[in-house]
């Protein structure tokens, strides 16, 4: 049986190739890590499968199966790991209110016949009524205003205290490495396990 030494290069291999089909910026030393972590061990059935059939594009079409199985885990994992929050906040919540303002102004007229006005409410001395009646105009409007105010509340509901808090933030940064989960699961992708 094939080893996965004496397939897989140390350099722009299959962990290059995962690198850049997946969009991941892996080290280049990634190659290099993936042979020492498999060591001696056998090639899996479907390396040499491929290796059978595939005399192109060998390394092109592992990485395709491998992005297929792997890639949409590795993506939310590594969301999770490199997701900006404050272990410290348990919980955030907001809250929103909206205030409606509705007002109405009315102007009312009167109608006033010339007939009416008395001389002495200041008319020229050469004023002739026509008997006429004049309108005053009406006046009306509405105005209408929204308010939105949105409040952050954030709250610590966990018995922890803060150091303990941060201590376990790091401790599950430091065993959930991206790169050392990748690694695990291409190794398992391309090598038999040690019995």
């Amino acid at each position: 049986m094939m080893t996965v030494k004496e397939i897989f290069p140390i350099s722009n291999g299959i962990m290059s190739a995962i690198s850049n089909a997946g969009g991941y910026s892996f080290n280049n030393d990634m190659d290099l890590r993936l042979i020492a972590t498999c060591g001696k061990r056998c090639v899996t059935p479907v390396v040499e499968l491929l290796l059978e059939n595939e005399t192109d594009d060998f390394i092109g079409r592992l990485t395709s199966l491998i992005l297929s199985e792997y890639q949409e885990s590795w993506d939310k994992i590594h969301a999770t790991l490199t997701m900006e929050y404050n272990p410290l906040s348990a919980s955030q919540y907001n809250e929103t209110e909206i205030t409606d303002d509705e007002g109405e102004n009315t102007d009312n007229s009167t109608e006033v016949k010339q007939n009416d006005v008395s001389t002495s409410d200041s008319l020229p001395d050469n004023f002739i009524s026509d008997g006429k009646s004049t309108n005053d105009s009406q006046a009306s409007s509405t105005s209408k205003s929204s308010t939105k105010r949105t409040l952050t509340r954030t709250s610590n509901s966990t018995s922890y205290k803060p150091v303990d808090l941060l201590k376990s933030e790091i401790e599950m940064r430091i065993e959930n490495k991206f790169t050392s989960r990748v690694l695990e699961d291409v190794k398992n992708y391309i090598a038999m396990p040690i019995y």
